[in-house]
């Protein structure tokens, strides 16, 4: 879906879908290469895709510490949300 946003979108588009993480990492270089981008919205998508990034491994390191001690048992993703932490 990113690649289709950066290649298919109107420009509009493209200059808001390149703020958001994810997708900004696909979109912003493009927007780069096809001319001057403002420097406060290379700010955001970075700031996005750092804040993204700092967010999902704080989750991902919640669920791995829940569910590693508990062998033997399958265990979801909403129960090892739940599950209080070590």
């Amino acid at each position: 879906v990113p690649y289709f946003l950066g290649v298919a979108a109107g420009d509009n588009v493209k200059e808001v879908v390149s703020m958001l993480p994810i997708v900004s990492t696909m979109v912003m270089p493009g927007r780069l290469a096809e001319g001057s981008v403002p420097l406060w919205q290379i700010g955001v998508a970075v700031a996005g895709t750092v804040l993204a990034a700092v967010l999902l491994v704080r989750l991902g390191t919640a669920v791995y510490e829940r569910t590693l001690l508990r062998t033997g048992q399958k265990t979801g993703y909403r129960e090892a949300l739940t599950i209080e932490g070590t």
